[in-house]
Parts: structure tokens; sequence; C-alpha cells
């Protein structure tokens, strides 16, 4: 009778780890995802395909000298971190890349989840605020 536990335990085990092993395929090779913002999903180009890093919570899938863009999935949280001292020109930069990368429009993406910050290493005058997009209404100019 135990040999028969045994069995159907790992029979479920294994077929969990299928299941996870294809669904986490299926997510990184999929060209589109959905973005829940509460009222609507809104389709975005998949920022798992590519890469940069990926970490426990999400993916970084953009990084140059000017910024970094990773994706938080358990809060569906964009976090844009401006590494360019010259920050007004990086952060148009990093916003026009976002929108293009994701293949969104500027309305889409005032509807999602973003943070836009500078380091304190960067510039420590303009460090610790939450700028968010220029172009939505909550965004924040830079003093």
């Amino acid at each position: 009778m135990k040999k028969k536990y045994l069995y159907i335990i790992l029979i479920v085990i294994i077929i969990t780890i299928i299941f996870s092993l294809v669904y986490y395929y299926s997510k990184k090779n999929s060209d589109k995802m959905f973005i829940n913002t509460g009222k609507e999903k809104i389709e975005i180009n998949n920022v798992y395909k590519n890469p940069i890093e990926m970490f426990e919570s999400g993916v970084e899938f953009k990084k140059n000298s000017d910024y970094l863009i990773d994706y938080y999935s358990p809060d569906q949280l964009f976090v844009i971190v401006i590494t360019n001292p010259n920050i007004d020109e990086a952060r148009i930069n990093a916003e026009k890349d976002f929108l293009d990368t994701l293949n969104i429009n500027q309305e889409q993406a005032c509807k999602l989840n973003i943070q836009l910050g500078v380091p304190f290493s960067v510039n420590e005058n303009a460090a610790g605020i939450n700028y968010g997009l220029s172009f939505c209404p909550n965004g924040k100019p830079f003093n």
C-alpha cells in the first residue's frame, strides 16, 4: 500500500515539473504578454523574450550607458533608472526606448505601473523621487 502512495506522489511531482517547464518556456518564447492595469489588459512585447538578466521576481530587459529598465512581475511594475548625468536627455531616450520596446503608445504607457528615478550617485539633487513618465499626468519634471 505504501508503494502505491509513493508512486502517486512521484507522478504528481513529475507532472507538476513538466507543467512548470512548459509554462516557463511558453512565457519566455511568446512574442506578446499582457499587463493587467486593474481596468484593462494592455498587450506589450514580451520583456522576457531577450532578457539581459533574469532574477527571481522579474527581468532586466534594457540596459545601456543612459538607463536601465526592469520589469517586476509580482507587482507588474516597470522601473526605469537613469544612469547618465545628463538626466534630461537620458530620460527622453529611455522613454522613447520604453515605448518602442513594448510596442505601446503614450496613452497605454500612462496606464502602467512605472517608477522612473535617478540614483544619488548619478545626480544627488534629483535622487530619491519617482518622476514617472514625463508625458503622463503624474509625470514630474527634473528640478
